[in-house]
C-alpha cells in the first residue's frame, strides 16, 4: 500500500497502535502507545528507561547490591540501530551501569549481515540461551484481531480493553503454558546435547581442537568484516576513469563506422528518391551525433585525468597495467551489485514464506502474497542469471550458483562471504561452508548448556511459587472465613483456579525428568525451595507454619560470577574431549 493513502488513513487517529515488551515466557511487561506515528527509536528509549529503573528498585527492595549480577538481554528487531542512538541519549550511562545487552531474534537477525549477526545474533552471546525471543511476533499474531474492537473506543474504553486482554492472556494462557515452554526448551537442550559426540566430530574433522582455536576464529573473521570499508576515493576515479574510456572507444568505433559509410555515398549519383535522401540524411545525424559524443566524452576524460595527475601521454591502453587493473575492478564491483540484487530477492522471499505461515493471515491475503512470490521467483532467476554472468566476468571466476543453492540461502551470511573478491579470504578456514556450520553448532552446544542451567533456575522458582502461593491462600482462606466468609470464598475460588493450572505444571515437570538424557543428579531443582520474599499483607497469624520470612533460596547461585567464562571454556573443551575418546 502506498504510504501516501496509509497516511491519510491512519491520519484520523491520535493512536497508531502499542509498542510492546515481554519477557521471554510471553508475560507483558509493559506497553507503550504510538501517538501520531509508526514505530520509532523514542519508543524503544522509554521502553529501556522503564525496564532498567525496574531492574535497578527491584534490587533496592530486595537489599541486593547496586550492580546487577549479569547482563540485561533485550532483543529488537533493529538492535544494531539503537547502539548508537543509546549511546547518544541520556540513558547512556543507566545503560552502562545495568550492563544492557543488546540482541537480534531469530526471525530477523539471520536478514542481517553477518558482521551484525557476530555482534548481536544470540547464538554468539554468552549466556543467552536457546531462546529466539520472537515473543512479539507470535503475541501480535493473536492480539491483532483487538485492533478493529478498539478502534473507535474512547481513550478510557480502549485502554481498558487492552489491559483486559493482557491481564486474560498472562493469567489464563501464558500461565498455563508455562511449563510446555520449560518442557520444550529442556527437551530442545537436550536434544542438542545428546548431538555431542556427532558436534565434536564434525569439528575434530574441520579442524577445531579446542575452544581457543574456535575462539580465534570467530575473532578473526569480526577483525576482517570490520576492517572492510568503502571504497576509497582514489579507486572510484579510477573505474569512473576506466569505464569513460570505454565509452569513449566504443563512440570513436561507432564514429568510424558512420564516416565509412557516408564516405561510400557518391552524391553524384544520387537520385530524387525520397527514400534514399533520408538514408542519407540518418547516416549524417549518425555521424554528426558520434561527433558531438566524442567531444563531450574525451571532456570527461580530460577532466578525470586533471583530478587523476595524468598527463596525455599517460593515457590509458587496452595494452595498460593500468587498464587491466581497473577492468578487474569494476566486473568486481558488478559482480557485487548482481549479487546485492539477488540478496534483496532473497530476503523478500524468506519473509514473505514466514508471513504466509503467520496466525491471523487471510485467505486473500496468502493468494496475494503466493502471486507475489511467483512473480519474484521469476525475477530471482533473471537476477542468478545476471549473477552467474558476472561471476564469470572475472579473473579468476567465481562461484557459479544455480536455483538449488539460491533457495537453501536462508542464511544469509552465505551471501557476505560470495561478496568478497579476496580469494585469500575464501582460502581462510573459517570462510569454508563446512567450518562455518560446524562452528555453529558448537555454540548451540554452549547455548543449550547455558540453557539448561537457567531452566534449572526457573523451574526451581516455578514449584517453589506454587507451593508457597498454595500455602498463602490456604492461610488467607483461614483468616478471613469467620469475620468475611464471601471474601473467604471468592478467595478460595482464586485458589482452586490457580491449583487447576499448578497440577498441570507439576505433570509436565515430572515429564522433563523422563526425557532420554536427564541427568538424576539435577532432580533437586524440581522440589520446592523457600521463597526470596515474605508474603505476609495479612501477618502471618492464620498462615501456615512453612510460610516464613523469605531467604535466599537454593537457587541463589544464579548469579553470575567472575569465572562465568572459564567455566564456558571448561565445559565446551569437555564437548571436543568427547571425540578422542570416540574418535
Amino acid at each position: 500500500m502506498k504510504e501516501s493513502k496509509t497516511n491519510r488513513s491512519f491520519g484520523h487517529f491520535d493512536v497508531n497502535g502499542i509498542f510492546g515488551a515481554f519477557c521471554r515466557h510471553s508475560f507483558t511487561i509493559v506497553f507503550l502507545d504510538m501517538i501520531r506515528s509508526g514505530e520509532q527509536a523514542k519508543y524503544m528509549l522509554a521502553l529501556l528507561y522503564h525496564f532498567m529503573a525496574a531492574c535497578r528498585e527491584d534490587r533496592r527492595a530486595r537489599n541486593l547490591p547496586n550492580e546487577p549480577p549479569g547482563s540485561l538481554g533485550v532483543a529488537y528487531d533493529i538492535a544494531c540501530g539503537m547502539i548508537d542512538k543509546i549511546i547518544r541519549s541520556p540513558l547512556a550511562e543507566v545503560a552502562q551501569n545495568e550492563r544492557l545487552q543488546m540482541l537480534i531474534g531469530l526471525l530477523h537477525g539471520y536478514a542481517h549481515n553477518r558482521l551484525c549477526q557476530l555482534s548481536f545474533l544470540m547464538l554468539y552471546i554468552h549466556g543467552a540461551g536457546i531462546e529466539d525471543l520472537e515473543v512479539c511476533e507470535r503475541y501480535f499474531s493473536h492480539s491483532n484481531a483487538l485492533a478493529p474492537v478498539t478502534r473507535y473506543m474512547s481513550k478510557f474504553r480502549r485502554r481498558q480493553a487492552i489491559s483486559n486482554y493482557a491481564y486474560h492472556r498472562d493469567n489464563f494462557e501464558t500461565y498455563h503454558n508455562l511449563s510446555r515452554f520449560l518442557y520444550s526448551n529442556y527437551k530442545q537442550a537436550l536434544g542438542i546435547i545428546l548431538r555431542a559426540k556427532d558436534t565434536s566430530r564434525v569439528l575434530i574433522s574441520v579442524g577445531i581442537t579446542d575452544i581457543n582455536c574456535a575462539s580465534s576464529w570467530l575473532e578473526e573473521e569480526r577483525r576482517y568484516l570490520e576492517t572492510r570499508g568503502k571504497t576509497p576515493e582514489d579507486e572510484t576515479l579510477k573505474s569512473s576513469y576506466y569505464l569513460t574510456l570505454v565509452k569513449l572507444l566504443e563512440c570513436q568505433k561507432c564514429l568510424m563506422r558512420a564516416r565509412k559509410t557516408f564516405r561510400q555515398v557518391d552524391l553524384g549519383q544520387l537520385s530524387d528518391n525520397t527514400r534514399e535522401q533520408d538514408g542519407l540524411y540518418l547516416t549524417e545525424r549518425q555521424m554528426v551525433n558520434a561527433q558531438e559524443m566524442e567531444a563531450k566524452l574525451l571532456l570527461d576524460v580530460q577532466s578525470l585525468e586533471e583530478r587523476l595527475n595524468l598527463r596525455r601521454v599517460q593515457r590509458w591502453t587496452q595494452d595498460s597495467e593500468e587498464w587491466r587493473k581497473a577492468k578487474e575492478m569494476v566486473d568486481t564491483a558488478q559482480y557485487r551489485r548482481a549479487l546485492d540484487r539477488l540478496e534483496g530477492l532473497i530476503v523478500a522471499r524468506i519473509f514473505e514464506l514466514s508471513k504466509m505461515n503467520v496466525a491471523g493471515t487471510g485467505y486473500k491475503m496468502r493468494q496475494h502474497i503466493g502471486d507475489a512470490m511467483k512473480k519474484r521467483s521469476k525475477t530471482i532467476l533473471s537476477a542468478l542469471e545476471d549473477y552467474n554472468q558476472a561471476a564469470a566476468a572475472l579473473n579468476p571466476p567465481r562461484k557459479l550458483l544455480n536455483w538449488d543453492d539460491v533457495l537453501n540461502y536462508t542464511y544469509l551470511s552465505e551471501f557476505d562471504f560470495l561478496r568478497d573478491s579476496d580469494t585469500d579470504v575464501l582460502s581462510k578456514p573459517w570462510a569454508k561452508p563446512a567450518a562455518r556450520e560446524a562452528l555453529s553448532e558448537l555454540f548451540k552446544l554452549l547455548r543449550a548448556g547455558e540453557e539448561l542451567e537457567r531452566l534449572h533456575v526457573e523451574i526451581k522458582r516455578l514449584v517453589t511459587y506454587m507451593k508457597e502461593e498454595e500455602e498463602y491462600i490456604r492461610g488467607m482462606v483461614r483468616k478471613v472465613q469467620n469475620s468475611d466468609p464471601r471474601l473467604a470464598y471468592q478467595i478460595w475460588k482464586h485458589g482452586h483456579e490457580r491449583r487447576r493450572f499448578n497440577e498441570v505444571h507439576r505433570l509436565r515437570l515430572r515429564s522433563i525428568q523422563q526425557l532420554k538424557g536427564f541427568s538424576p543428579a539435577d532432580a533437586h531443582f524440581f522440589e520446592p525451595g523457600v521463597g526470596i520474599r515474605r508474603q505476609s499483607v495479612l501477618g502471618d497469624e492464620g498462615i501456615d507454619e512453612d510460610w516464613q520470612d523469605g531467604v535466599q533460596d537454593a537457587d541463589s547461585d544464579e548469579s553470575e560470577g567472575e569465572d562465568e567464562e572459564a567455566e564456558a571454556d571448561e565445559r565446551a573443551e569437555a564437548v571436543l574431549a568427547i571425540a578422542n575418546d570416540s574418535v
